[in-house]
C-alpha cells in the first residue's frame, strides 16, 4: 500500500481505489477533502501543543543545568575546604600534643569547699528564724 495514511482518512462508507490513482490518477470526494483539511487543522493544534511542550522542557533543562553548575560549584568549594582540613590535620599529627594529656598528679586547683545547702546554713535566714522561735536553744 503507497498511502496508507491518505487511506486512513477516507470516511466511513467511501472507497479509495489504490490502483486507481497509480494507474489512472485520482478523484477526491468532497468528504475527502474535508477529512484530510480536518487532519491539517488538527495537525497544527498537535504542532503548536507540541512546541509549547517543547519549550517547558527546554526552560526546565536550562534550570537543570543551572543547578548542575551551582552544584558542581559547590562540590568543588567543599574539595578545596576538605583538602585544607586534611592538610591541617596532617599538620597537627606532625606537631608534639599538648599539656592536655599529661597526667595530672597534685591535688585539683579548685580546693574552695563545696557550698552548703540552704537547709544546712545556719546563717539561713529561714532557719535563724526557726531557731529563734520554734527550737529554743536552752
Amino acid at each position: 500500500m503507497k498511502f496508507p495514511n491518505l487511506q486512513s482518512l477516507v470516511p466511513e462508507g467511501e472507497h479509495f481505489d489504490e490502483s486507481a490513482i497509480v494507474n489512472e490518477g485520482g478523484y477526491l470526494s468532497i468528504n475527502h477533502l474535508n477529512a484530510v483539511e480536518k487532519e491539517l487543522s488538527s495537525a497544527g493544534e498537535k504542532i503548536t501543543a507540541f512546541d509549547t511542550l517543547n519549550k517547558k522542557l527546554s526552560d526546565q533543562n536550562t534550570v537543570l543545568q543551572n543547578a548542575q553548575t551551582a552544584d558542581a560549584a559547590t562540590l568543588s568549594d567543599n574539595a578545596t575546604k576538605i583538602a585544607a582540613l586534611e592538610a591541617e590535620v596532617a599538620e597537627l599529627k606532625k606537631a608534639p600534643s599538648g599539656p592536655g594529656s599529661s597526667v595530672i598528679t597534685g591535688k585539683d586547683e579548685n580546693t574552695d569547699p563545696a557550698p552548703v545547702a540552704s537547709w544546712m546554713d545556719e546563717n539561713n535566714p529561714a532557719n535563724q528564724f526557726f531557731d529563734q522561735r520554734v527550737r529554743v536553744k536552752r
